[in-house]
């Protein structure tokens, strides 16, 4: 009996664990930027407007890491991804003018 009580509870803080490590961090936008600057000197690189009216924002370093931030309507912001090697693309070539 013992032994079932210790392997359920190792199952439950194990699935706890899980789902708290699945949640990404979030908070109010100013205190996330800030901390994106200050500890990986990352700034805005792109950004846009998802579905949802999530504003999808790409911040970059120069070494190359990079962060996705996602701001809600509610203005609290959640960094969705994170990663390094970043290799940044020219913008396509404006269409010629058909005049």
């Amino acid at each position: 009996m013992k032994s079932h009580v210790i392997a359920a509870v190792l199952t439950a803080s194990l699935t706890v664990s899980q789902a708290v490590a699945a949640q990404p961090p979030c908070g109010p936008r100013p205190a996330l930027v800030e901390q994106l600057n200050a500890r990986h000197g990352e700034h805005q690189t792109a950004f846009g407007l998802a579905r949802g009216g999530q504003v999808m924002e790409l911040w970059s370093g120069p070494n190359g890491s990079w962060t996705l931030l996602a701001t809600l309507p509610t203005g609290v912001s959640c960094i969705v991804a994170v990663g390094g090697q970043l290799q940044l693309l020219p913008p396509p070539a404006a269409p010629a003018d058909p005049a």
